[in-house]
């Protein structure tokens, strides 16, 4: 009795297995699966502490930028531990290189907007580097 089942039991598993299999290879065709990426997408640093109020210089950045798409840079800054209403407002930087138009203070942040033209191709930003006395 013991061995019948295990025979069933194995009988069975195997049609089911081969079933599905079956049904994968002749049923499913993929041909392209495509990713659509939003049109454009927002991220926001912590807030970096340089210990006291701080001159910021110039931002560099990597990035894969694939025909279609931007990334741009926005810092702030504050002497508040939190944004608040006496931080300086969002400014942009416009290249890698560019000098950080936010005012001396003690902390900074950043933005970065990614944005695209095509549904299946995104901006990479690979690293940012801010430089500041």
């Amino acid at each position: 009795m013991s061995r019948r089942t295990l025979i069933n039991l194995t009988f069975f598993s195997f049609v089911a297995l081969a079933f599905f299999f079956w049904a994968l290879t002749n049923l499913v065709k993929v041909d392209a699966i495509q990713r659509p990426y939003k049109i454009s997408g927002t991220f926001t640093s912590a807030v970096f502490n340089a210990g006291r109020v701080a001159t910021w210089g110039t931002v560099n950045w990597d990035a894969l930028l694939p025909a279609g798409t931007s990334i741009q840079i926005l810092t702030r800054s504050g002497n508040t531990a939190t944004p608040d209403g006496t931080w300086s407002s969002w400014t942009a930087v416009p290249t890698s290189g560019g000098t950080v138009g936010s005012p001396a203070r003690q902390y900074l942040q950043y933005e970065v907007i990614l944005s695209t033209t095509h549904p299946t191709v995104t901006p990479t930003l690979l690293d940012i580097t801010f430089n500041w006395t």
